[in-house]
């Protein structure tokens, strides 16, 4: 009763219901508290890169941005069986590391449907709990080299799995959106028209894969309204859709040209504000 009437959970159940729901039904929940989903909730932040992020990441309790999702080595989970494989440790001792069941769903760029569950872990949380059960640094490093002499097999697995990291559907298993809440407004992040138009390029041979990806993590970014405009003043792109919308906006017959004025009226840096969110999301 004391937790339903906390002002943290209020405003979690008012705005981020869908989140509330999803701790509990993948069965992580009890590992974390009402005031721990509370600060990732008013956190903006990526955990990863510091960027706004939109993203919460379940095995952890922490906020993403969707470049990092995709690539970052502590945003791709492991599954149960992989860990105690690996790290030499029994389901007792990962009883203290939030393990999520996974959810029926489509995920990943495939939209491919699972229905079956997976039991995902955080590798950084495994990785903690293995130094202590083998008593610190060199004793699961110990552990870990005989356990990979053991088996070719498995030696050969993990190198198989290094090399698959970008993209696993698991990163996205174990992901959901989450906005961002601060005293004014909630915040789901806004995506840039203008970050979009170097992608016509990318079919051209002659850009390395480095260079796609660099494209796509740039198109990709989300951006609260402050860090949007932020960003106008380094986009080139959005700079030029912005002067393309407003030499539209002054046209006789544009019907933009009632909403200039109905902006001017508003004083002029809000209405800026305003006409930059039409020509940018609209």
């Amino acid at each position: 009763m004391v937790i339903h009437a906390s002002f943290p959970y209020k405003h979690l159940v008012r705005h981020a219901p869908h989140a509330i729901a999803a701790l509990v039904r993948t069965r992580v929940g009890s590992h974390f508290t009402v005031d721990e989903v509370f600060h990732t909730f008013c956190t903006p932040s990526c955990h990863v890169c510091d960027r706004f992020g939109a993203f919460l990441w379940i095995p952890e309790c922490i906020r993403c941005c969707f470049p990092c999702l995709r690539v970052a080595p502590e945003l791709r989970p492991m599954g149960e069986s992989h860990a105690k494989a690996v790290f030499g440790l029994t389901k007792k001792t990962l009883a203290k590391i939030p393990i999520m069941v996974t959810l029926p769903g489509t995920y990943g760029f495939s939209r491919k449907p699972y229905i079956r569950q997976r039991h995902l872990l955080s590798r950084e949380r495994v990785r903690q709990v293995a130094v202590v059960t083998h008593g610190g640094e060199e004793g699961l490093a110990k552990c870990m080299g005989s356990k990979i002499s053991q088996s070719k097999f498995t030696s050969n697995r993990l190198e198989v799995m290094q090399k698959t990291t970008r993209d696993d559907v698991t990163r996205f298993l174990a992901t959901i959106s989450f906005p961002y809440f601060d005293p004014a407004s909630i915040h789901a992040g806004l995506a840039c028209r203008g970050c979009r138009s170097p992608l016509a390029i990318l079919s051209r041979k002659w850009l390395s894969s480095k260079q796609k990806y660099a494209l796509v993590d740039i198109r990709d970014r989300t951006y609260c309204e402050k860090g949007f405009f932020e960003h106008l003043e380094s986009c080139l792109d959005a700079q030029r859709l912005w002067d393309a919308h407003h030499l539209l906006s002054i046209s006789p017959s544009s019907g933009l040209k009632r909403r200039q004025s109905r902006n001017t009226r508003l004083g002029d840096q809000e209405a800026m504000e305003t006409e930059y969110r039409h020509a940018m999301f609209e």
